[in-house]
């Protein structure tokens, strides 16, 4: 229930926090109501954030640790058992999501993590002071930045970020965590879509990269295959079939009407 809860909090009503933020201002016109600054409000906001990030991450490793199985010391013949090479898929799969999450952060700074944007405007960014600010110029601010790990994903810490709670469910064996964390991941992509996407919008405009250099690939790829003969010979079949299938239940509907 722990894990429920600090998912929902997190996702559904700091989501909430950041889309009004981004809309109306929300959490900042609350601190300035009461005498604080917009710097002030942004700090704040990074301590409620990354309590939540933490005691998000804290309860779904103590969830894995209370599903795992006991862990034996293997013997030579058990060396190529299915729980072994569990074991060291899931840790190569943490290893992948925590070096990715190292470099997104070192390419955002504490000013992108913690969505500095939602509350520092960015071309005033150079005239506050604090951990967050970055060490660049104005002009770099008004655009997002797509160095690092970036050049490939638009979103690493949506797509690879999540490796380490899959590598952390398969190592202790546990099909209760896979769903938690395959859920944590969906609502972050309905976070992205509805909330992020839409201000980084509104903020950068057409400084906003549509596909990374990954997606491109990916995308070319996927056209190359679908251009194969072979492959637009089953297209053809399926879709010839598909509308096959369609008229008679077409015409199957039409006789038990008239019947």
């Amino acid at each position: 229930m722990q894990v429920i809860g600090w998912m929902v909090f997190h996702w559904f009503g700091l989501g909430t926090v950041l889309f009004l933020q981004s809309t109306r201002r929300w959490w900042t016109r609350h601190f300035e109501e009461r005498g604080h600054c917009a710097a002030e409000a942004f700090r704040q906001w990074q301590r409620t954030f990354n309590m939540s990030l933490v005691m998000n991450h804290l309860v779904f490793v103590m969830l894995a640790l209370h599903e795992a199985e006991p862990i034996r010391i293997p013997s030579m013949w058990s060396l190529v058992s299915g729980r072994t090479a569990a074991l060291v898929g899931g840790s190569a799969l943490i290893l992948v999501g925590a070096s990715s999450s190292i470099s997104a952060y070192r390419i955002l700074g504490d000013y992108g993590w913690f969505y500095g944007d939602f509350f520092l405007e960015p071309c005033a960014l150079s005239h506050h002071s604090g951990p967050w600010k970055r060490p660049t110029s104005v002009e770099a601010l008004l655009r997002p930045s797509y160095a690092g790990i970036y050049r490939y994903l638009n979103n690493p810490d949506c797509v690879l970020g999540y490796l380490w709670m899959y590598g952390l469910s398969l190592a202790a064996a546990s099909w209760r965590a896979f769903w938690f964390a395959l859920c944590s991941q969906v609502l972050h992509v309905l976070f992205l879509v509805l909330v992020e996407v839409p201000h980084m919008n509104r903020t950068y405009g057409p400084h906003c990269r549509r596909a990374a250099a990954l997606e491109l690939l990916l995308r070319r790829q996927v056209q190359r295959i679908r251009e194969q003969p072979l492959v637009r010979e089953v297209k053809y079949k399926v879709e010839a079939r598909m509308d096959e299938l369609r008229e008679r239940l077409w015409h199957g509907s039409r006789y038990g009407e008239a019947k």
